[in-house]
């Protein structure tokens, strides 16, 4: 059983375990409804129901970790390695949504650097150009997911992901969804709603 999204405010990872008290992100079957809106010249890019739930249990998972950082006291430590959770799972969502849309315009890129490239031309207008900039840097942050490797200036987790970049990816992962190029309609935004909600732990 579901919980109403309405009342998302209104209940704690800490409230309980049962139906009634027990916190629930935006739910598969509404995320499902979301995902199957994302389109390109008035064609569905993410047809495959599979590959929609996959997208959807991330995205309950991002809420998720969201609910955490706002919820929790976390040791400095444990909310960089959270903010480094979601930044990964965050741009695996953005490179599958970016990925069957460059599919969609007729790209064949595999590699997301790729992908990025050619939508900057293809896809994103003027005013995405700093989308495009953003998510090139966040982009190398996700390659941290490699333990034995360092690159450029991205030394240890510590130092690579903080407020900042959790913000970034915040904020940029919103930029994205709006884009027309992905024909969103607006009364589906509300489902991202969670990606502008003021983040304050306790």
């Amino acid at each position: 059983m579901m919980a109403n999204t309405n009342k998302l405010t209104v209940r704690s990872l800490r409230s309980g375990t049962d139906s009634k008290t027990k916190w629930y992100p935006v739910s598969i079957e509404r995320w499902n409804e979301v995902l199957n809106c994302f389109s390109y010249d008035g064609n569905q890019i993410l047809p495959d129901k599979d590959l929609r739930k996959n997208i959807a249990y991330n995205l309950q998972y991002l809420e998720y970790l969201e609910q955490t950082i706002k919820e929790i006291s976390l040791s400095t430590v444990l909310t960089k390695q959270t903010y480094k959770s979601y930044i990964i799972v965050a741009i695996g969502v953005v490179e599958s949504l970016l990925y069957f849309l460059n599919a969609a315009t007729g790209g064949r890129e595999k590699s997301f650097f790729d992908t990025l490239k050619r939508l900057r031309t293809t896809a994103f207008s003027r005013t995405d150009k700093h989308l495009y900039d953003d998510l090139q840097r966040l982009r190398k942050l996700r390659n941290k997911v490699h333990l034995y490797e360092f690159r450029d200036d991205l030394t240890t987790d510590y130092v690579s992901f903080g407020d900042e970049e959790f913000s970034q990816m915040r904020k940029t992962f919103y930029k994205l969804v709006k884009i027309k190029t992905l024909g969103l309609p607006k009364d589906m935004l509300d489902s991202f709603g969670f990606l502008k909600r003021t983040l304050q732990p306790k």
